[in-house]
């Protein structure tokens, strides 16, 4: 099915709390999120688990009654400590008794403050929810009919971060274990074990293995950028284009490099 355009919607969560967060999720594999900082939501990117994109958060559960009240009077209480002083402070003559009690007034705010702050932090630990969703499969869940027998989704193209809807298909454990064999980086991981042997053991100083570099110059023939490949292997912006131009890894050549050779000569 072709989605010609973006449509949004609402990602249920399932989480009793107490904020206005919300999360959109589009069939082009997009995900906004909505609180009361940004009521007009925001796009964020997650993370990766295992080449996946997810989005994790946390939420807040509402607060007990009688730790809400507690924060109420402690509040009351700084207000009125603050009004004190400033009107105190606001006086054109002072005796040497208002003055000191203004300072005193000061400190007891702060303390006051100190131990809301205590209070809240210990007491929000407990409220905590801790939550997170893969975005190819919230993507399938809003925008693609589940046949009964279906369990994961499988990407057609065997692209993991491309979420679009019309990539997506629900299917079987057995179908999507089937097409293992089929998938490029299988393909490639296979290639570098019968080229360079067994895939390389990084030593202390290195950071990529064969396979690594392998996957890395196919992403580079397909438009992937210097900074996305350096930030997913966690190495630098320079390490990945001394990879694209040759300098290091020389040896390493795609399937598509070593036919372009055979070609030229």
């Amino acid at each position: 099915m072709l989605y010609p355009t973006e449509i949004w919607k609402e990602y249920p969560l399932n989480l009793e709390n107490d904020s206005q967060y919300r999360v959109e999720v589009s069939n082009f594999g997009r995900v906004k999120t909505y609180n009361k900082n940004r009521p007009d939501g925001g796009l964020i990117k997650g993370s990766l688990q295992g080449g996946y994109p997810i989005v994790r958060f946390t939420l807040f559960k509402e607060r007990p009654l009688d730790v809400a009240e507690k924060i109420e009077a402690l509040n009351e209480l700084i207000a009125f400590l603050e009004d004190r002083r400033r009107t105190l402070v606001k006086k054109s003559l002072k005796t040497p008794e208002e003055i000191a009690e203004i300072e005193e007034l000061k400190n007891q705010r702060l303390s006051v403050i100190a131990k809301r702050k205590k209070y809240i932090l210990k007491t929000d630990r407990k409220r905590q929810v801790f939550s997170h969703f893969l975005i190819h499969r919230a993507v399938a869940e809003l925008f693609l009919e589940k046949p009964a027998d279906a369990e994961v989704v499988i990407h057609k193209d065997f692209n993991k971060e491309n979420n679009h809807a019309s990539n997506l298909q629900w299917a079987t454990k057995e179908e999507a274990f089937a097409r293992y064999a089929d998938n490029p980086y299988y393909k490639t991981k296979k290639y570098a074990e019968k080229t360079f042997g067994a895939e390389r053991k990084k030593s202390a100083n290195e950071k990529l293995s064969v396979e690594n570099v392998l996957y890395i110059k196919e992403k580079l023939a397909q438009g992937k950028t210097l900074r996305e490949l350096a930030q997913q292997f966690k190495v630098s912006d320079m390490q990945i284009h001394r990879i694209k131009t040759g300098e290091n890894w020389k040896n390493v050549k795609t399937l598509s490099e070593i036919k372009t050779q055979k070609e030229k000569k």
